[in-house]
Formats: structure tokens, sequence, C-alpha cells
């Protein structure tokens, strides 16, 4: 499935629950009924709505699916007043759209109200590499407020996974090894962790453990020296990866063998 935007993916109506005490509180309901323009919605394994007032949040009503792209459902004994309605589309038991909308119930009358929805996955727009350095850039989630980035040799994410996190739509993550890897992006909110979010597609990469290319400027090649005489050894890295090397070392190599490695100075 692709991370466009659903709109207009819900009207949510509210009907008159009338089972009150007359000396109670005053009381209504909701009947909640789901339509989906968008061919997508077929794949939706189902939708909660949470209705929150100041009192908090009332438990999750999960939608039943009446048609391919159709849920209804009913909550009952609502105390009137405004509320904020919050709608998650999980498709693998993971939410994957998300909108936040408002009603009032009102006692005896029919009460109305749209909710928007949209993707709640980003989408990697690019992904660039510097030794073991991945920077990835995403796009915006709305009702997003913040982003789990991760990266993993495993395909599945099941091992091996590097993560940050961030408020933002770009960040770098640092893995532990060369090799082929793979990247993706969650958001998360309030009433959405990143384990309950759907994840973007995947990136794959190659991180190329390629040396710098090193130059010695010194000795000259062919130099010869006198016996004992000491051989000074000078040299520089034009690769930008040479910041990242930690040490260099040059060996001496003649008829009678090797000698011991020379480690060079930065």
């Amino acid at each position: 499935m692709g991370s466009k935007t659903l709109r207009r993916l819900i009207l949510l109506t509210g009907l008159m629950a009338c089972d009150r005490s007359p000396a109670g509180p005053e009381t209504g309901g909701l009947v909640l009924f789901l339509s989906a323009s968008d061919s997508r919605a077929a794949a939706v394994d189902a939708v909660q709505v949470i209705l929150r007032n100041a009192s908090g949040d009332r438990s999750p009503v999960t939608l039943t699916r009446v048609s391919d792209n159709e849920f209804e459902g009913t909550i009952s004994n609502l105390p009137t007043g405004p509320y904020t309605l919050i709608v998650k589309a999980l498709t693998a038991q993971l939410v994957e759209f998300y909108g936040v909308g408002s009603v009032t119930i009102v006692a005896d009358d029919t009460v109305p109200a749209t909710v928007n929805v949209s993707s709640f996955q980003p989408t990697i727009t690019s992904v660039s590499e510097q030794v073991l350095d991945i920077t990835v850039d995403f796009s915006q989630v709305q009702h997003a407020t913040d982003y789990l980035v991760e990266a993993s040799t495993d395909a599945s994410f099941a091992t091996g996974v590097a993560s940050v996190q961030t408020a933002g739509t770009s960040t770098t993550l640092t893995v532990s090894d060369f090799g082929d890897h793979f990247v993706r992006v969650r958001a998360s909110n309030a009433d959405v962790s990143f384990a309950a979010a759907s994840p973007s597609s995947s990136w794959q990469l190659q991180l190329a453990n390629d040396a710098p290319q090193v130059t010695l400027s010194l000795p000259a090649d062919n130099s010869t020296f006198l016996e004992s005489e000491p051989v000074l050894f000078e040299g520089s890295a034009s690769d930008s990866r040479a910041a990242a090397v930690d040490a260099v070392q040059v060996i001496l190599r003649n008829a009678s063998g090797d000698r011991s490695p020379v480690t060079l100075t930065r």
C-alpha cells in the first residue's frame, strides 16, 4: 500500500439514544458510519474510534465492516457535550491511517460529524551514506509529533537494528558494519506509539567498504638508501572518508621477507 493521503475517508453520523432517567444526566448516542472512497480501504483490517472529552477517553469502539469500503458501529449512553473524535484505520494490526475531528452530543437530536483521515506512514524521499553513517530524509506526517528511523541488515528488521528518534524529517544514524542495509521510518503521537504505527516502505542501500585512496609522497619511487639510513614516509589521502581512518601501517618487504609494520603518525 502506498502512502498518499486518503481523503474524505470517514463520515461519522450521530443519532439520538434516548434511554435515560428524567432525573438523571442527559445522554445521547452515536451511530458511526464510515465510507471510504479510496480503493485501498479494502485492505484495512479494522477501524477504531476513540471519543475524548474533559473527563478523558472512552474505550475504543471497533467498527464492523459491512462492505469492502464501509464500516459502522454504535456508541450509546454518552453524556451530552463536546467530544474529540480520534479515528485509526489498521492494516495488519498497525495504524496506517489516522484522523482527528470533533462532535457535540446533543440529547434528542441527530449529530453529524466529519473526520478527514490521512496516511500515517512517512515516505522516504532520499537516503545517502558516508562510511557507516546513513542520512535519511522523509515526508512529514499530519498529526505526527515524532519519528523513528531504523536501519538493519535484515529486510524484516528482526535483528541488528540501529535506530534514532527525531522530531524533524531528516536525520543521520550510524550502523556497525558495511554491506546491504534496509531503512524505514515510523511516525508516532500521543495516541499511536511507534510499535503500533505502520512503517514506511523500506529503502535498500549498500555500504561499501572501500579503502581511502592513499598516496605516498615520500620516499619517491625506486629510491635507494644506505644501510641503517632512516627512511621517512609521508603521504596523504584524497578520499573524504580518510577522517574515519584510525591508523595507517606500512610494511617493507624484500627478498629476506617482511619487516615489522611501521605505523604512520596523523
